[in-house]
C-alpha cells in the first residue's frame, strides 16, 4: 500500500490507499532521497522517501 505525494512537472497531487505497481526490489533501488526529518503518520513515525519513476495504481 502506498500513501503520499505523486509531484509531477511542479504539481502535487495526494494519494491515498494506492498500490505500488511492479517489483518491489525495483522500487527500492529508485529511491534517490530520504529526508532527514521523521514526520508522525498514523502507522508511525517514518521520514518521506523520494523515488524517482514510480508507477501508482488506484483511483
Amino acid at each position: 500500500p502506498f500513501d503520499g505525494w505523486m509531484v509531477s512537472n511542479g504539481k502535487w497531487t495526494s494519494i491515498d490507499s494506492a498500490t505500488v505497481a511492479g517489483d518491489f526490489l525495483e522500487v527500492l533501488k529508485s529511491i534517490v532521497f530520504v529526508e532527514k526529518e521523521e514526520k508522525v503518520t498514523p502507522g508511525g513515525v517514518c521520514p518521506r522517501i523520494w523515488v524517482d519513476g514510480l508507477s501508482i495504481t488506484g483511483d
